[in-house]
C-alpha cells in the first residue's frame, strides 16, 4: 500500500493545533469567569451547567480543565453535558438550562441571526 506525504497545509495545520487548543481553554475559563462574574475567593463554588454538541477533538477541551482541577482554581463547580445536536444545544441554552454552551459556529451564528441573546466568546476555524 502506498502512502502519500501530508499536503503543506495538513502540516501546517498540525503543527498549530496546540496554540488553537491553549486558546480555547484559556477563552473558555475566561468568559466562564466573567459570566460568574468572580474568581475563587476561598468562597463556596459557583455551579454552572456547560453543555457541548459533537465528539470531535475541540471537545475535549472540556474535559482537560475540569480534570486538572482548574475549573475549582477559579472557583466554579462546572457540570459537562453532552447533548445530542447542535440545534438542540442551542434551545436548552436560551432556554435557560445552561450558563454556557461549545457547539459549532453555524448553531451560534443562526441563533443569533434570528435574535437569540448569544454571545459567541470563541472560534476554532481551519483556514
Amino acid at each position: 500500500m502506498k502512502t502519500h506525504p501530508p499536503r503543506p497545509q495538513e502540516d501546517e495545520m498540525r503543527r498549530n493545533y496546540p496554540l488553537g487548543f491553549a486558546f480555547l481553554s484559556v477563552a473558555i475559563s475566561a468568559s466562564l469567569l466573567v459570566l460568574t462574574d468572580h474568581g475563587a475567593s476561598g468562597q463556596e463554588l459557583t455551579k454552572i451547567r456547560l453543555a457541548y454538541s459533537g465528539t470531535g477533538i475541540s471537545n475535549y477541551i472540556l474535559e482537560l480543565p475540569r480534570k486538572q482541577g482548574i475549573f475549582r482554581k477559579n472557583g466554579l463547580e462546572v457540570e459537562i453535558v453532552y447533548v445530542g445536536s447542535g440545534s438542540l444545544l442551542l434551545q436548552t441554552l436560551i432556554a435557560g438550562s445552561f450558563t454556557a454552551a461549545v457547539s459549532q459556529g453555524s448553531e451560534a451564528v443562526l441563533g443569533k441571526l434570528r435574535g437569540a441573546d448569544l454571545r459567541i466568546v470563541a472560534s476554532i476555524a481551519n483556514r
